[in-house]
Formats: C-alpha cells, sequence, structure tokens
C-alpha cells in the first residue's frame, strides 16, 4: 500500500519534491522509482510492475494517475456506514469487494486477487458472479444454523461430562503418586531399619569383644606386677632358688607377651557397603510415573518407554562373523531395542528382554551413527556417504537413501 512506499526529499526553495518507490518491489526488498499510482489499489508502480498491472484481467481497467504522489492516506475521513463495511475487503478494509475466486470460494478486492490469486481459475467480477451462480435460500441456510446449534450444544455437554472425567483422572494419579511415594519410601524404611537392627547387633558384639580384651590386658598387667614383686624379694635365695625362679619368672612372662601380642592388633571395625545398583536406579529415575493423554478415539499419545538394567548381554547373531562393534542404540515406541553393528554390518533388533528378535544385513556399508527419526523409523548414516531411511514393523524395509558428500 501506499504508505509502505519508500521516499527521498529534496528541497528546492520553498517547495518539496517528494519521489516514492515502487509498492510491490518494495515489499520484495528493491527501491524502484515509481512512475505511476494506481488510487484504486492504492499502490506507487514502477515501468515493470505498471505494464504487468495493465495487462492482468483484475486490474487492467484502473485508470492510473501521475500527480497523485502527494496525497495522504491517512488524512482520508471514514465515513464508511456500518452496512457499506459488510462488503468492504477483509484484507484490505478501505476497499470494496470487487471479484470472486471460484477456487476459495471467496470475495476478495481486487488488490487481493493481483497479489495472492494470480494462478486461480475461476475469478469473476462480483456481478458477473452474482449472475453466474445460484444461491441458496435463505431458510435453508437457517436450517444449517439450527442443526449446528444443536451439535455445537450436544458437544458443550459432552465437553461438561468430559471436565468431570477429567478431573476424576487427575484425583486417580495424584492418589496412585502418592501411593507410589509412599510405597518406596516405606521400602526405603524398612530397607534402613534393617540395617540399622544389623549395625547395632554388630557393634554390641564387637564391643564384648573389645571389653574382653581389656580384662584380658588389666590381667596381663597385674601378673606382671607380681612377677616383678617375686624378682624383687628373691635376694634372699640361694643360686639353686633363683634359677628355679628366673625360669619360672621367664616362663610367666613370655605367657604375658604372648597374650598382650594377641589382643594388640585385633584392632574391631565397622564398614558397610552401599547397593549402588539400586541408588544408582533411584538416583538417576527421570520418573516416577508418567503420564499421558489419551482419548477414545485412538491410543495413547505417548507410551511409558520400558525400562531395565542388565550387566550383561550377548548381542551376537546367528550370522555375525566378528565381534559385535555397537555405534549406536535407540528405543522405538513399541519399547524394543534397535542397535547398529559396525563390524558386522547390521542392525540388531532387541526384545524387552534384550534378546534378539530380529536382524537386517545392510550390504557391503559399515554405519557409522543412527538415531532414530519417527515412532518405528531410524536414519542410519553409512561409510559409503548415504543415509538410509529404514521403517521396523515385523520386518525392516528400506524407504529411501540419500547421498551426501
Amino acid at each position: 500500500m501506499a504508505e509502505r512506499g519508500k521516499y527521498n526529499n529534496s528541497v528546492r526553495g520553498s517547495d518539496a519534491d517528494v519521489e516514492y518507490s515502487c509498492t510491490p518491489c518494495a515489499d520484495e526488498g528493491n527501491d524502484e522509482k515509481a512512475l505511476k499510482y494506481c488510487p484504486e489499489c492504492k499502490e506507487y508502480l514502477c515501468a515493470a510492475c505498471m505494464k504487468y498491472h495493465l495487462k492482468f484481467s483484475a486490474t487492467k481497467k484502473n485508470t492510473l494517475q501521475d500527480n497523485e504522489f502527494q496525497r495522504s492516506e491517512r488524512d482520508s475521513i471514514d465515513t464508511t456506514s456500518n452496512e457499506d463495511k459488510m462488503f468492504k475487503c477483509l484484507h484490505h478494509p478501505d476497499r470494496n469487494i470487487e471479484m470472486y475466486c471460484g477456487d476459495h470460494d471467496m470475495i476478495y478486492c481486487s488488490l487481493c486477487v493481483a497479489k495472492n490469486h494470480r494462478q486461480c481459475s475461476g475469478i469473476l467480477e462480483v456481478e458477473e458472479a452474482t449472475a453466474k451462480i445460484l444461491i441458496d435460500k435463505q431458510d435453508d441456510i437457517l436450517r444449517q444454523i439450527d442443526t449446528l446449534q444443536a451439535e455445537i450444544q450436544a458437544t458443550r455437554q459432552k465437553k461438561e461430562v468430559n471436565l468431570i472425567a477429567l478431573d476424576q483422572d487427575k484425583n486417580d494419579i495424584l492418589k496412585t503418586i502418592e501411593d507410589t511415594e509412599l510405597l518406596i519410601i516405606d521400602k526405603v524404611k524398612a530397607l534402613a531399619t534393617d540395617v540399622k537392627a544389623i549395625t547395632c547387633f554388630r557393634y554390641d558384639g564387637l564391643k564384648k569383644d573389645i571389653q574382653h580384651e581389656d580384662s584380658i590386658l588389666l590381667c596381663a598387667i597385674t601378673d606382671t606386677d607380681e612377677v616383678r614383686k617375686k624378682i624383687e624379694t628373691q635376694a634372699h635365695l640361694d643360686a639353686k632358688g633363683q634359677f628355679l625362679r628366673y625360669i619360672l619368672h621367664k616362663h610367666t612372662f613370655s605367657k604375658i607377651k604372648d597374650m598382650h601380642c594377641s589382643v594388640e592388633k585385633d584392632e574391631k571395625k565397622m564398614k558397610c557397603f552401599k547397593n549402588n545398583e539400586f541408588i544408582q536406579q533411584v538416583s538417576t529415575a527421570e520418573w516416577l510415573l508418567r503420564v499421558v493423554e489419551s482419548n477414545s478415539s485412538g491410543p495413547t499419545t505417548e507410551e511409558p518407554m520400558y525400562k531395565k538394567s542388565h550387566r550383561e548381554i550377548s548381542v551376537k547373531g546367528n550370522r555375525d562373523e566378528n565381534t559385535c562393534s555397537i555405534l549406536g542404540i535407540c528405543q522405538l515406541n513399541d519399547g524394543t531395542f534397535l542397535i547398529a553393528d559396525r563390524d558386522n554390518k547390521s542392525l540388531k533388533r532387541l526384545n524387552k528382554d534384550f534378546s534378539i528378535i530380529g536382524e537386517h544385513n545392510l550390504g557391503t556399508s559399515r554405519p557409522i551413527s543412527m538415531c532414530s527419526v519417527g515412532k518405528s523409523e531410524v536414519a542410519v548414516k553409512l561409510e559409503n556417504h548415504t543415509v538410509l531411511f529404514v521403517s521396523i514393523d515385523d520386518t525392516f524395509i528400506e524407504k529411501t537413501v540419500i547421498y551426501y558428500y
């Protein structure tokens, strides 16, 4: 439209010469000087657009003007009545409805037709379309309105019932979440209670052992004191008596020393081992329950994924000649898994127990990457500069090959 045109001002004395850019060219990002103005389309036109404007059937009857560049559309006063506005173009409210498009079965102004309906067939002026096209009787439209309103009211009632059911669904899900949360918490508490009891039991046993060893050490101290006293009081004995006492004291001291050594290095300790597999499953879990939308007309919009942990699985196929080299793995919508085996040039499908239920040979080229692109479709990038799209149902179906360089 006119206000979209670009212009430059140059002042000569007290007058300003305004040069406008072509409106269609400006819409495309080009700056072409306008030579004409179409008051009906409210567009400024360069030489090239002017020729096309005069050739197109919807605008060829328009009168182009030379001296209308200074007019301001925004200064015009809207004196259109409400009744007349009913017959204004929906896209250009300042223009009257003039044309009918048979392809879209809709009425437009000539500007709409010129811009957006050039390839449509069945373009007629409103007067011509009025004479050719049979209009349904008003009472037929009224009956259709009554029928539609009844259907809308029935649908509203269904929505009200649906809202009540949805509210119940929400309450049921929240109850399930709470029950599941309590179940897990109760299980963890029960496991914690058991291990606490075992810890206290082990501690009591070790404590008694240490107390018993301490009593042995007290006895050893008493015995060594006794040996000391006897040695200090044997000076009155003759050589034979001192020799006999020496041998006995030496034997007693050796026993006390052995008793001390037996308890000296026996340090009592306690330690625990975490159930890392259980802790990892809980700490890395991304969801407790999965809430999905469902409707009566089709399956759920999303199926919860099946998750299972294994320490070691075998994915060797019957026809494998090399060790399996997994370079990609993805889970399909039905819960099964697909792995890309590089060295055996194949795709392998695993069930929820990770057993092979299907294999697909990729030919002579090895896969180098794989990703899911649909509910049951994967894209496999091969070494021969191709991307292979494979659909997986009961069998593997190669659909499309794209070459890249």
